[in-house]
Formats: C-alpha cells, sequence, structure tokens
C-alpha cells in the first residue's frame, strides 16, 4: 500500500522560496537595516581573468598532496607532481586558451 502526498515537490519548493522573506519580515535587525551608507553603487561591475604564468601551474602541481584521490582521468596526483615541470608549459596553454575563447573542459 502507498501513501500519496499530493503536491509535494510544489510545497517544498514554496518553503524554500517563501523562507528567507518571511525571516527577514520578523527580524528586527533586518527591518531596521539602513544601506544609506553603502558602497555596492561604487563596486566596479568588470570581472576580468588574468592569464595564469608556466610557474603558478608547476608551483600548483608540486604542491599537490599525493595522498589523494585520482580525478576523473585517472591520473595520480604523485605522477602530476612529479612531471610538473614537463606538463606546466601544456596546462598554461590550454588553460590561458580557455579564457579568451569561452571554452572550458567539462572533468
Amino acid at each position: 500500500m502507498y501513501i500519496v502526498i499530493p503536491n509535494i515537490a510544489e510545497r517544498v519548493n514554496d518553503y524554500f522560496a517563501n523562507i528567507g522573506p518571511a525571516l527577514a519580515s520578523q527580524s528586527e535587525c533586518l527591518s531596521d537595516f539602513d544601506d544609506s551608507h553603502s558602497n555596492l553603487t561604487d563596486v566596479n561591475s568588470k570581472f576580468y581573468f588574468h592569464m595564469i604564468a608556466v610557474a603558478d601551474i608547476e608551483k600548483t602541481l608540486k604542491n599537490l598532496k599525493v595522498s589523494k584521490a585520482t580525478g576523473v582521468d585517472g591520473t595520480s596526483a604523485k605522477i602530476l607532481k612529479l612531471s610538473s615541470n614537463i606538463i606546466s608549459p601544456s596546462f598554461t596553454y590550454i588553460f590561458n586558451l580557455s579564457i579568451p575563447s569561452g571554452i572550458f573542459v567539462d572533468d
């Protein structure tokens, strides 16, 4: 015998969609908040990626913990660490090419 609870997904969605405003309306601290001194309007709205240096990639690879599990490619941290000086230029090229092209690897 199955018990069917109608619209359970909708109920859960409604709860989480409305909990923030409900809690905010109950809080004296938030209702008295004055954002006239906020610097949010002064924030630069542009975000920039900077090219990565080979030395940064090599340093990151050398600092990998060899006790960690392998990634989806099955390459161990020990292999990456030992070959960091050889593979860093290739990784740097791939990463830096991703930035202007807007194409990033899935895994």
